[in-house]
């Protein structure tokens, strides 16, 4: 358990060091806003040699980097931790749990969640860099995982129409026949990715002055030529030379390789046999030998200008350092946006081209592209299956889900990405470019923004999404469950029925009977459910939204919960907000929502033979924000889920009077008027709350806790405790996201005291 702990305490830790001596004493000054302001933008130009003084190994790497991050006077950052308070503390709990600082390689070090502790201690400076090719690399990989997923689906149905027709066994134990059929032209579609693919420059790098440490960093990066070597055939030893220093390793080279192994005369006949059995023709077999001879890949390390670095690439020609700053990357304008930070006290900063930033670092974009490869192949593959019915209609939805993915998809377009962090007041961390986040409408004014006024909020996060995009999902996702269910009606019955013909039992009556009944009693009531959400809620609530949550609720009056808990406990209380455009949509999809449910409760009443009655809502009003909420038990006005509408704001809340309270806030005005996506966690009140009940249940925990329970809450108070004290350090965590010039821009400070 005392374990648990440490991540969280370093984080406070690294922000604590960025404090000023002014600010390591608590505030006594409420804050209801944090601003994250936009650093100015110099007019002043900066020089390549003022860029190489502060920005580490990027002087000595040429222009043509694709991408470059680096974390600079990382073991000085370190050593400012341990000598802050908290980093005694945390030091000296490491110690008491078997945790030794002098050994580098244990593995207790290397697992504890702190930075990676064995880098970060001996590694003044530490980056890593990618070549020209490397974006290029991506998207072929991308576009293959694409067609990979196309052929996933076609072999999901190819399996589903053989099991059907009882030829499972003989369908799936000859590969010929399957990548004649479900899996045609993967073969070629990965001969062409391989043509493609060549093995892009890397270089990773560590500074190091400790002598033993230096040995230690070395041993790891010569891991890599290393593992070349203990390969049989293909690899051959390689020095070179580069600024001055001498580097060793090892080169793969596939013509060798083919050389060594044939005799001069490529594969063995086995190779060639087994490439065959993956679906490869002579053709393709023999030209995938002759992509192989024009592989190479190249590894090396070496000590160069007080770095140990590590070059990965296809050829020891494309490992280049530079001896002229002019030349440099400290020269390119893929860095000239570190200018304005360039005074700051920077621990880390790097960027990557367009290419990269975006078709390697949008998980959504390849997803949505993935699946739409998915949905096609399952398409084109029914068209030609003979044993699960007429599926045309299935189809069809199919190929709308690939358009309708890859629409949504295409909305995220590239844009080169920058970023910087660097202690002050905390940690502060500047990011620009990147995606360019369709998700959200970057351009309009935030209107909610007076219910962060609350001095005793601890979350408030805004932001507006773009409806275009909300359309485009929410089309998608009524595809999705629209194929889903014919599928279940048509295709899992089969499939069902001939595993009970082959198991010998008749589960799939049950089945049957079951999907039969659900689509005559429910799925239209369930329908009515859906397009009450689909159609008429979302079409009466706008496009912002804000997520509210304070921690100044009451507790209800709940039995066993001891008095003193109850009157001196608070709770947190939570709000989703959202404006509203059309009060009389929400209303009718209220009316439609509820005549479903009334309809899916009878019907279940008459199915279990209990009648089981819909619950009648009570509704309260003031000033104009009517609320409605289904009395529970040991319910107050601090806690009761509810729904509150007014002409401008819909709620959805645990707290019928938090929310009254957020709708006054709001009628009041005032607030800062922002863009794009805002979230702020207030540190000061969360510490606060925490304190008070640590000092609550100490107070009562005799009442309410058994004897085994009440020894283990004091065997971990301590640690509790200093869990509070790194939290007390900390002030509020701000997150800003917009556009600025057309550019996404997001600003991040974990603030301290």
């Amino acid at each position: 358990m005392k374990k648990y702990i440490i991540p969280f305490l370093f984080t406070g830790l690294l922000a604590f060091v960025g404090c000023n001596k002014k600010s390591t004493e608590p505030s006594s000054e409420a804050q209801t806003e944090v601003e994250v302001p936009t650093p100015p933008v110099s007019d002043a130009e900066v020089s390549p040699a003022q860029r190489a003084a502060k920005l580490g190994f990027a002087q000595y790497l040429p222009t043509n980097v694709s991408a470059y991050s680096a974390v600079i006077n990382g073991s000085s950052v370190i050593d400012r931790m341990w000598k802050t308070p908290v980093g005694e503390v945390i030091k000296e709990r490491l110690e008491q749990e078997g945790v030794s600082f002098d050994d580098l390689s244990d593995p207790q070090v290397q697992m504890s969640g702190i930075l990676q502790l064995g880098a970060a201690q001996y590694g003044e400076d530490y980056f890593v860099a990618y070549g020209e090719s490397t974006p290029k690399v991506g998207q072929e990989v991308l576009e293959f995982s694409d067609r990979v997923s196309y052929y996933a689906g076609r072999m999901a149905v190819y399996a589903g129409n053989a099991a059907v027709a009882g030829k499972m066994a003989e369908a799936m134990n000859d590969p010929k026949k399957v990548f004649a059929k479900p899996l045609k032209g993967l073969p070629a579609d990965f001969i062409d990715m391989f043509r493609e693919v060549d093995m892009p420059n890397y270089y990773q790098g560590v500074k190091v002055s400790d002598e033993d440490s230096r040995a230690l960093v070395r041993e790891q990066l010569e891991a890599v030529p290393d593992f070349f070597s203990m390969i049989e055939v293909g690899v051959e030893p390689v020095v070179v030379e580069r600024g001055g220093a001498q580097f060793e390793g090892y080169k793969f080279s596939g013509k060798k390789m083919m050389d060594q192994m044939g005799e001069g005369q490529g594969l063995s006949p086995l190779w060639v046999s087994n490439l065959g059995e993956l679906g490869m023709s002579d053709v393709e077999v023999g030209e995938f030998i002759k992509l192989i001879e024009t592989k190479t890949i190249v590894a090396l390390v070496g000590e160069v200008h007080g770095y140990i670095v590590l070059f990965l690439g296809s050829s020891e020609d494309d490992f280049v350092l530079v001896d002229d700053v002019e030349d440099s990357l400290c020269a390119s304008d893929k860095i000239k946006f570190t200018d304005d930070y360039l005074d700051n006290d920077l621990f880390t900063y790097g960027f990557n081209d367009g290419g990269m930033a975006y078709d390697v670092s949008a998980l959504e974009k390849i997803c949505y592209n993935l699946g739409g490869s998915f949905a096609k192949g399952l398409s084109d593959q029914l068209a030609k299956s003979d044993s699960l019915g007429d599926t045309q209609e299935i189809e069809v939805i199919l190929d709308n889900i690939d358009k309708q993915a890859r629409g949504l998809a295409a909305m995220f377009k590239d844009a080169d990405a920058g970023y910087v962090a660097y202690l002050e007041d905390g940690i502060k961390i500047e990011m620009q470019g990147g995606s360019n986040m369709p998700q959200y409408d970057m351009q309009s004014a935030h209107t909610l923004a007076p219910m962060s006024q609350s001095k005793d909020n601890v979350l408030f996060a805004n932001w507006a999404t773009n409806p275009q995009y909300n359309e485009g999902l929410m089309t998608l996702i009524d595809s999705f469950v629209e194929v889903s269910y014919l599928m279940s009606k048509q295709v899992l019955p089969l499939l069902a029925s001939r595993a009970a013909a082959d198991e010998g039992n008749a589960d799939f009556i049950q089945y049957n009977s079951s999907l039969q009944m659900f689509d005559q009693m429910f799925s239209k009531d369930l329908l009515d459910v859906w397009q009450a959400l689909r159609t008429n809620m979302a079409e009466g609530l706008g496009a912002e939204t804000a997520l509210v949550i304070d921690v100044n609720g009451s507790l209800p009056k709940v039995p066993m919960l001891p008095k003193a808990i109850i009157e001196g406990g608070k709770m947190p209380r939570v709000a989703y907000v959202s404006t509203v455009d059309d009060r009389e949509k929400l209303q009718s999809s209220w009316v439609r929502l509820n005549n479903a449910l009334e309809s899916l409760l009878k019907k279940a009443s008459e199915m279990t033979g209990a009648e089981i009655p819909m619950q009648v809502p009570m509704s309260s009003e003031k000033d104009g924000l009517k609320t409605w909420f289904v009395p529970i038990p040991f319910q107050n006005d601090d806690f009761v889920p509810s729904v509150s509408v007014s002409d401008d704001l819909f709620f959805a809340s645990t707290s019928k009077r938090f929310v009254e309270g957020l709708s006054s806030l709001a009628a009041k005005g005032g607030g800062e008027a922002r863009q794009g996506v805002w979230l702020d966690v207030d540190m000061k009140v969360l510490h606060s709350y925490a304190e008070q009940w640590l000092k609550l249940i100490e107070k009562n925990a005799a009442e309410f806790m058994s004897d085994a329970e009440l020894e283990d809450f004091n065997a971990n108070k301590e640690m509790i405790e200093t869990a509070l004290g790194a939290l007390g350090m900390m002030d509020s965590l701000t997150y800003h996201m917009r556009k600025e010039d057309g550019v996404t821009r997001t600003s991040m400070h974990l603030k301290t005291r």
